[in-house]
């Protein structure tokens, strides 16, 4: 599956370097209701889905991705005003954790253990992946990851950027700096088939799209 990570231009070229991604945790998402999507009218659900959402946020670090590049909000949002990148990537699809958008609250279920009452796995496995439906633009597929395979660099969480999964892409926001062919010495050779692109705003439509003006740069396989 290719998906996109966007992303300010020094923290792409930061990545390129040190082969590595910035890991996100639960707790600091921009969403107030990640984790959150239970219906919690009762304190008991309150309690039990805030015990959930920090349970995730010691053991579980993601990052996050769009199906979409062409979108120019998410260049907005997410890539500094469209001064920044796209990185592509082709995720293996068993790794790769598809929000699913929903205008309803999920239903509490619980189970009784030798731990106590606990929310069910399964409904902690539709939290993980439910947002609400006007986060939709996004298109947003994230890869998780157990935080004891991350490192920590600077007060960050960083995962090694082959886990993550093949870079194919870098598509530079059409306000961005630099060019293409500013990347050969950052990819060559160690990024075999990665094809960088200048983006720049449709004439016709709402998106981003391709600057055939501007020669695109790509490693050889």
């Amino acid at each position: 599956m290719r998906v996109y990570h966007f992303i300010p231009l020094e923290y792409a070229i930061d990545n390129l370097r040190n082969h590595r991604m910035k890991v996100s945790r639960y707790r600091d998402l921009n969403d107030p209701f990640e984790m959150l999507a239970l219906d919690l009218s009762r304190p008991d659900v309150r309690d039990a889905a805030n015990a959930t959402k920090s349970e995730f946020d010691r053991r579980f670090g993601l990052i996050c991705f769009s199906k979409n590049c062409s979108d120019p909000v998410l260049w907005s949002h997410y890539a500094d005003k469209h001064r920044g990148a796209a990185m592509g990537f082709d995720v293996e699809d068993e790794n790769a954790l598809e929000i699913q958008y929903s205008r309803a609250r999920v239903e509490p279920k619980f189970i009784d253990d030798h731990d106590g009452r606990r929310i069910d796995p399964s409904v902690g496995a539709c939290l993980t992946s439910t947002k609400f439906i006007n986060w939709k633009y996004e298109q947003e597929v994230r890869v998780v990851m157990d935080l004891a395979d991350t490192y920590q660099s600077g007060g960050l969480d960083f995962f090694y950027l082959r886990k993550v999964g093949r870079l194919r892409e870098i598509v530079l926001g059409h306000r961005s700096e630099l060019r293409p062919s500013d990347f050969d010495t950052l990819l060559a050779p160690e990024y075999l088939g990665v094809r960088v692109w200048q983006s720049r705003l449709a004439f016709g439509t709402y998106k981003v799209v391709e600057r055939l003006d501007v020669p695109a740069y790509e490693v050889p396989e």
